[in-house]
């Protein structure tokens, strides 16, 4: 399913997708046309949790990264307007929260950072642990991570799903600088943050918790991103699940096979598929950022 801001988008889309892709592959695509702001639906898109066995999709309050991009009325209605559209249960939240500023395992643990959902231009004078307990609630989740902040050029303020992601429940693959890289101190104290939570986790639960250090491609643009930065958050732990399958986005061969070699080392059993990222990150966003996953619609 594709969500694209017109009809005439949506048509070339498809034409551009189909002539993309081998003649003998077999594409299920449905094209949903609604008007948007902005193409970084992970963020104010609709999350899809389970209660009971019922699925249910969660719309928080978005307001563009603290309100850096006005507008963004159209983006924020979209998780309402689409479980309308497609007769899924839709429940609100005032907080403020986008999709790629959290990332949980599905089974009790959830990572984000400080920076982020504690910035006073989103949810001012909400205490952590008041930010743990609605975490807690909507996620059904047991113990929440807090990192400080996240990658250099990242205008979210430092999303989560820009260096530390589940790939497994008890396997985390934690995005690692090289001495000298712009990233190299705030990776190696989210590293640090990390092993605490994890040793936290053993003591009380008995429960291992792996890291798994990523490489930082080199990711040049030419003049600067549409904040000034000439820094882009390049990163390969801005994949994507799909049906049997990792989308892998790809930056830098030095680096790419590398980090290929190891989501196929941990994960075998898929295919895993690279795709170019290099001009999408120029907007400071990679594919994790412009898909959002889905529960609860009809095959």
């Amino acid at each position: 399913m594709c969500l694209v801001s017109s009809a005439v988008v949506g048509e070339y889309a498809d034409r551009l997708v189909r002539q993309s892709i081998d003649l003998g592959t077999s594409l299920d695509l449905e094209w949903i046309v609604m008007p948007t702001n902005d193409l970084w639906v992970r963020d104010y898109g609709p999350i899809g949790v389970l209660e009971g066995d019922q699925p249910v999709w969660l719309d928080w309050t978005y307001n563009a990264w603290g309100g850096k991009y006005p507008p963004f009325d159209l983006d924020h209605a979209i998780p309402k307007t689409l479980a309308v559209s497609l007769d899924v249960t839709v429940q609100s939240y005032e907080t403020v929260l986008e999709g790629g500023a959290i990332e949980g395992n599905g089974d009790g643990l959830l990572l984000t950072t400080k920076a982020v959902l504690q910035s006073p231009a989103r949810n001012p004078g909400v205490s952590q642990h008041r930010l743990d307990q609605i975490l807690q609630e909507a996620f059904g989740v047991s113990h929440v991570c807090w990192f400080d902040a996240g990658l250099k050029g990242d205008d979210t303020d430092g999303h989560v799903d820009d260096f530390a992601r589940f790939v497994r429940k008890d396997v985390v693959l934690m995005a690692h600088d090289t001495p000298g890289g712009p990233n190299e101190q705030v990776l190696r104290e989210n590293k640090e943050t990390l092993t605490r939570f994890g040793q936290d986790l053993r003591v009380q639960q008995g429960f291992d918790l792996n890291i798994i250090d990523l490489p930082m491609p080199r990711c040049e643009i030419e003049g600067t991103t549409v904040d000034g930065s000439s820094i882009v958050p390049a990163s390969y732990a801005n994949f994507v699940f799909g049906d049997n399958t990792v989308y892998l986005p790809l930056y830098d061969p030095k680096t790419d096979r590398e980090a290929i070699a190891i989501f196929q080392d941990i994960l075998p059993e898929l295919e895993i598929v690279g795709i170019q990222c290099h001009d999408l990150v120029w907007g400071q966003g990679s594919i994790h950022c412009v898909t959002q996953n889905l529960i609860g619609l009809s095959e």
